[in-house]
C-alpha cells in the first residue's frame, strides 16, 4: 500500500523521494496477510456514529519516533458477495495517553489526551465498489480498502495511540454492507438462560438476553429485555439464583416464577419495535477493571410491571409478569489483545454522543502509513 503522489515537471524528483518515504505499519501483524476472525461496522459505513480505537504501546514499538500520515482498514472477506461503495465525512484526530488499552472508559475524553490531540483529517473519503472475492483474494488490495490519507501528520513517541474516528456517510451516497475485518480475543463470559418467561411477549428462548462478547474486564456488558408494549420494565440483580424458581401463583401472577434473590434493581423503558410486537429495552454498565472480578457471576431477571395500563388489560391478576432468569459469568482471564474500541450509537443527526461501549476483545485489522522523521 503506499499513498499516490503526482509528480509534474522539475518537482518530479522531490516529489518521488517523498513518495518512497510513505511506508506501512502493520498494527495486526498476525492477520495482515489472512483474514481475521471476527467483523464489525467502522464509522460512516453503517450510519453516522463516533469510535475510538486505542492501540497498546507493546503493538506500535516499530512506529516511535515516526510521523503518521494515514491509517487503513480492509473489507470483511468472509462475506465475499460485492459491496456498494459510496463516499463519508469523516474527522478523525490523534493523540497518546497513558491509560492502557484494557483500562479504556465509555467517556471519549477520558481516553484520549487533552492536550495533545491532534486533528489530522476533516472531509470526504470514497469508498470504493469492491466486486466479489475469491479464495485467492489480495485483503489490502485498493478495491478492498478504505483508506483516509491525512492532511496533518502526528508524531508518535510513544504510548497508548488514541484514534478518534466520526464518520457520516454522505447522503445519497451511503456505502451498503461494508464491514470490517476485525481481531477477536473471544467472548470470554458466558450469558446462560434458564427457567421460563410467563410474559407472551418474548421468544421461544425467553426474554431476557445478555450478550457474551461484552464479558471482559473492562468491555461494556449488555443485556436486551422484551416485553409488553406500555408496561414499565424492572431489571433484578442478584449474587445467588434459584435454578427451579419461586411459584408465585398464590401472588396473582399464575405461570410466573421468580428465580433471583434480588440485591438491586433498575427501572428502564421500553422502546417499541418496528419489526416485532413486543417492545425492547437495553441495559448496559462496564465491567471495572479489577482482576478481583475475573470469573465472577451475577444473575438477572426483569418483570413487567403492567399498573399503568388499564386494569382491565392486565396479563393477571397481580399485574406483572417475569422474564426466563439469566447468570451471567465474567470471563476467567483478563484481555490480552492489546487493543480496545469505543463505539457509540448511530445517530441520525446532531452532535456525536460523548461517551459508547467498551470492548476490550475486538479491533479493527489496521494500517498505520507513516513516515521517518
Amino acid at each position: 500500500m503506499h499513498t499516490t503522489i503526482h509528480c509534474t515537471g522539475l518537482a518530479l524528483t522531490l516529489c518521488t523521494a517523498l513518495s518512497a518515504q510513505t511506508k506501512v505499519f502493520p498494527v495486526s501483524p498476525s492477520f495482515d496477510a489472512t483474514n481475521a476472525p471476527s467483523s464489525a461496522s467502522f464509522p460512516g459505513l453503517h450510519g453516522a456514529f463516533r469510535q475510538q480505537i486505542l492501540v497498546g504501546a507493546p503493538r506500535l514499538a516499530g512506529l516511535t519516533g515516526k510521523t503518521v500520515t494515514g491509517l487503513a482498514v480492509h473489507r470483511d472477506v468472509d462475506w465475499s458477495s460485492a459491496l456498494t461503495g459510496g463516499s463519508v465525512d469523516f474527522e478523525v484526530r490523534l493523540s497518546t495517553s497513558s491509560i492502557p488499552p484494557e483500562n479504556a472508559v465509555e467517556a471519549f475524553d477520558r481516553n484520549a489526551s487533552t492536550t495533545g490531540q491532534v486533528l489530522v483529517f476533516r472531509g470526504q473519503t470514497a469508498i470504493p465498489n469492491s466486486p466479489s472475492v475469491g479464495p485467492n483474494h489480495d485483503p489490502w488490495a485498493a478495491q478492498n480498502t478504505v483508506t483516509i490519507s491525512f492532511s496533518t501528520g502526528f508524531a508518535y513517541t510513544g504510548g497508548t495511540l488514541c484514534i478518534d474516528v466520526i464518520g457520516r456517510p454522505v447522503a445519497g451516497k451511503e456505502p451498503k454492507l461494508w464491514y470490517i475485518d476485525h481481531e477477536f480475543e473471544g467472548p470470554g463470559g458466558t450469558a446462560t438462560r434458564f427457567g421460563i418467561t410467563c410474559s407472551v411477549f418474548g421468544t421461544d428462548r425467553g426474554n431476557l438476553v445478555g450478550l457474551e462478547r461484552g464479558l471482559y474486564l473492562g468491555s461494556t456488558m449488555r443485556i436486551v429485555l422484551l416485553g409488553r408494549p406500555g408496561s414499565s420494565p424492572l431489571l433484578m440483580f442478584g449474587a445467588n439464583g434459584l435454578p427451579a424458581g419461586i411459584d408465585l401463583g398464590a401472588a396473582g401472577a399464575a405461570g410466573c416464577r421468580q428465580y433471583v434473590q434480588s440485591l438491586a434493581a433498575v427501572g428502564l423503558l421500553y422502546h417499541d419495535s418496528r419489526t416485532m410486537p413486543n417492545a425492547f429495552a437495553n441495559f448496559s454498565v462496564q465491567i471495572p477493571a479489577s482482576r478481583s472480578l475475573l470469573g465472577a457471576k451475577v444473575f438477572a431477571q426483569s418483570v413487567d410491571l403492567e399498573a399503568q395500563l388499564p386494569r382491565s388489560q392486565w396479563t393477571n391478576s397481580a399485574g406483572f409478569t417475569t422474564s426466563n432468569g439469566l447468570e451471567i459469568q465474567v470471563a476467567k482471564t483478563a484481555p490480552s489483545l492489546g487493543m480496545a474500541t469505543v463505539r457509540s450509537h448511530v445517530v441520525d443527526s446532531g452532535p456525536m454522543p460523548t461517551s459508547g461501549e467498551v470492548d476490550v476483545a475486538r479491533a479493527p485489522v489496521l494500517r498505520l502509513l507513516y513516515a521517518e522523521k
